[in-house]
């Protein structure tokens, strides 16, 4: 009983220090990435000033933000150092030697690099512009390890082998909770073979039950909807349906076969607010007022009546959904009931400025559930992918479905904007493969840098 509790100490002992190896060595992560910070810049474009105005003013605010994302760190790391202490104790025993804490202190941090380093492997090659501007631009060794990870690299290295590591996991915890079992007096006999037959099979049953429930009811709906797809900066002239002579747009040129084409829509002004709202109030500039970006809190009070406010007298719900060109939407009334559009304020650029530098924690927060937890990254001009989108508008269209509640939506999409960040397959496209400049990944702003 004694030499056991020993041993369940040392294994407890072994655990914790591998998570805390690993919590540090993410914790190193933050460090480094502070370390390379630049000054404050939005979208390229460097400003000092600003930068010391930011550390007067809003010193408390950029504290609190990176102790959030220290945080963030932190736990990933540990998780990551509790999946390596548990394969090696899965799969290494559990002699004397390999439960010291030295043991234990390298798996946390050796494992939690190794796994850090493949994500941000997988991450550059399907992202590059999120890593461009730390690692690209400056140019050196780290240019050649960017161009080597996404043009020369094979794409299902790094994916292949964070596999096998969840798979040693999976299989690791499977052992380590088989053993304890077939230690028992009264499982004596039953092999570990049976053991885990006996998981498999309680695996199977299980799937077989979640498998049977009822599934969703798929038929059409007849409520009335309306779907406003839009692209901020767009070039018609680039639609394969139309003229353009490269296959750019398969699932558009869909639609022109089955729809309307007006190809002499022309926008009354070429700026993103101003054309809102004359396409959703139906009025010239002149009309409503606003002739740019920044309209006075009077201009915006002064416009005509919007179509989701008519539609909303008449009982239709109306939503706009929308990444980083979208914040006008946040910045005035006109009668949407859900805005799911960023805000553009300068609290908004701090937020940007403390996140955005962060390279390491990439891999893991520019996701789905990533973007709930910092929900900035909709903000981010490298990371306007459509795929949230479309994602959140399935899922605005399937609550009205449910409520049987007619409704218009716009999707505002600004992937087409500068810096036109495109992400895997897309950078890829259409570009010479030899190409090395400093657009090769996205659009920067320069323009500073080379008058200087």
């Amino acid at each position: 009983m004694r030499n056991h509790h020993r041993k369940t100490s040392r294994l407890t002992s072994f655990l914790l220090t591998s998570v805390l190896a690993g919590g540090t060595s993410f914790a190193g992560l933050w460090l480094c990435c502070l370390l390379m910070i630049s000054g404050f810049s939005v979208m390229g474009v460097d400003a000092a000033p600003i930068a010391k105005m930011v550390f007067e003013e809003f010193l408390g605010s950029v504290i609190w933000i990176q102790v959030r994302i220290l945080v963030t760190y932190a736990v990933i790391g540990a998780f990551i150092g509790l999946v390596g202490a548990v394969i090696v104790l899965g799969f290494l025993g559990g002699s004397q030697k390999k439960l010291s804490r030295w043991w234990a202190f390298g798996v946390g941090v050796i494992f939690s690099l190794i796994v850090e380093s493949l994500f941000l492997t997988w991450t550059a090659r399907r992202t590059p512009q999120l890593f461009a501007d730390s690692f690209y631009l400056p140019g050196g060794w780290t240019k050649q390890v960017m161009i080597f990870v996404t043009d020369q690299l094979p794409g299902w290295i790094a994916p292949a082998a964070l596999l096998i590591i969840a798979a040693l996991a999976v299989i690791a915890t499977v052992i380590l909770i088989i053993k304890p079992i077939t230690l028992q007096r009264q499982w004596r006999g039953w092999p570990v073979a049976g053991s885990g037959l006996l998981v498999a099979i309680s695996a199977i049953a299980l799937m077989i039950i979640s498998g049977s429930r009822q599934p969703a009811d798929n038929s059409p709906s007849k409520i009335p909807g309306i779907v406003l797809l839009a692209a901020d900066s767009f070039r018609f002239d680039h639609l394969s349906g139309l003229v353009y002579h490269r296959p750019t747009s398969p699932n558009i040129d869909s639609l022109i076969e089955r729809g309307i084409v007006f190809q002499r829509a022309i926008t009354p002004l070429p700026r993103t607010f101003p054309a809102w709202l004359s396409y959703l109030t139906g009025t010239y500039p002149q009309t409503h007022g606003v002739l740019h970006m920044f309209p006075t809190q009077d201009d915006r009070e002064h416009i005509p009546r919007a179509v989701p406010a008519i539609l909303g007298e008449h009982g239709w719900h109306s939503g706009v959904i929308s990444d980083f060109a979208g914040d006008i939407f946040s910045r005035i009334n006109l009668g949407f009931k859900k805005i799911s559009a960023p805000e553009f304020t300068f609290i908004t650029l701090i937020k940007m400025r403390s996140m955005e530098i962060h390279w390491a924690l990439m891999p893991y927060v520019n996701t789905e559930w990533g973007r709930k937890l910092f929900p900035i990254l909709t903000e981010f001009a490298h990371a306007a992918y459509p795929q949230y989108l479309g994602t959140e508008a399935r899922r605005y269209i399937k609550q009205r479905a449910r409520r049987q509640e007619p409704f218009l939506l716009t999707v505002f999409f600004s992937a087409t904007h500068f810096p036109y960040s495109s992400p895997e397959p897309f950078y890829h496209m259409f570009t010479n493969s030899n190409y090395d400049g400093d657009y090769k990944y996205h659009k920067p702003n320069l323009l500073k840098a080379r008058e200087d």
